[in-house]
């Protein structure tokens, strides 16, 4: 894929210099589009890529006990940072949960959870974590008060390239979506032994939830 894209950002060179030329408004707007729409493809590549890549490490990545309640305070914490000015950050955390898993992949799937939950919170709402254990697994829930999903497309969430965005674009967080935060989720998660579960709460707002067997 590269190989093509690279080849027509080199053909669209010669295209812009004719346009700015002539002086043509038609001509460059055109060019313009065509150079928006190889960065994009250029950015699906590499997320294409860094998923891949993921998978790939995680097939054999090594588990071990890993304090949870932390990492989920720490998540909460620092996206509040970056975020607190656009929405509320809350952590409601049981202390003391421990699960078996890669830190890295379990850090990198909480982030993503996080991250797609922040992008549809409107301005001024609150996202929310909430970890707690029971029937010897931990369960972490993330719940945004944005827009929900359409049933029809709630199955396939956790596919790659699947995104559901409002035209309005509300969310708090802006920035470019390719649809893989939550398949890097799904895919972490259950290499890890756990579940994803995703659902419009009936009070308005979306909760995913990652439950993972707990560590001993």
């Amino acid at each position: 894929l590269k190989a093509p894209i690279a080849a027509m950002a080199q053909a669209v060179e010669p295209i812009r210099r004719i346009a700015n030329a002539a002086n043509d408004d038609r001509a460059k707007r055109a060019v313009e589009t065509m150079e928006r729409a190889l960065e994009r493809l250029e950015d699906l590549v590499a997320s294409a890529r860094r998923i891949d890549e993921a998978i790939a490490e995680m097939i054999d990545a090594p588990a071990s006990p890993i304090k949870l309640s932390p990492m989920v305070e720490n998540t909460a914490r620092a996206f509040a940072e970056a975020h607190g000015n656009n929405v509320k950050i809350v952590a409601t955390v049981e202390p003391g949960i421990k699960v078996s898993a890669s830190e890295e992949a379990l850090e990198t799937a909480i982030e993503n959870l996080v991250d797609n939950a922040v992008s549809f919170a409107p301005q001024g709402s609150t996202v929310r974590l909430e970890l707690r254990q029971g029937g010897g697994r931990a369960r972490l829930a993330v719940i945004d008060q944005g827009p929900g999903v359409p049933v029809d497309l709630l199955p396939a969430i956790f596919e790659r390239h699947v995104s559901h965005r409002p035209a309005n674009g509300s969310g708090a967080a802006g920035g470019p979506h390719f649809g893989l935060g939550l398949a890097i989720v799904r895919r972490n998660i259950e290499l890890m032994g756990g579940r994803v579960a995703a659902r419009n709460r009936p009070e308005g707002g979306f909760e995913v939830t990652i439950s993972l067997p707990l560590a001993g």
